[in-house]
C-alpha cells in the first residue's frame, strides 16, 4: 500500500502541473483569440481560465490542510488529478499542433 503522504503529495503536484498545462494553453489560446477572433477560442480561454483558479485554490487548500486529509479523500484528490492531467495532456497535444 502507498504511504498516505505520497498520495497527498503525488495530488499536489498533479494540481501543480495541470496549473503549468492550463497557463500554457491560456497563452495559446489568447493568441489565437487575437488572430482568431472566434467565440470558440474565447470559450476556451475562459474554460482554461477557470480551470486554473480551481487548480491553484486546490494546491493552496492541499498545502495549508495536508496534515488533515483523510484516506478517502486523498484517493478521492489523486483520481480526480491524475484524470485531470490526462485530459489536459490531451487537449495540449491538440492545442499545440
Amino acid at each position: 500500500m502507498i504511504p498516505m503522504e505520497m498520495v497527498i503529495e503525488g495530488a499536489l503536484g498533479l494540481q501543480i502541473l495541470n496549473s503549468v498545462l492550463l497557463g500554457i494553453l491560456i497563452f495559446i489560446y489568447a493568441r489565437n483569440l487575437t488572430k482568431i477572433r472566434s467565440n470558440f477560442t474565447l470559450g476556451l480561454l475562459i474554460f482554461a481560465g477557470f480551470l486554473l483558479i480551481q487548480n491553484l485554490i486546490g494546491a493552496y487548500l492541499g498545502i495549508g490542510y495536508m496534515s488533515s486529509m483523510t484516506e478517502p479523500f486523498e484517493n478521492y484528490a489523486f483520481a480526480i488529478n491524475i484524470t485531470e492531467t490526462i485530459a489536459l495532456l490531451a487537449l495540449f497535444w491538440i492545442s499545440w499542433k
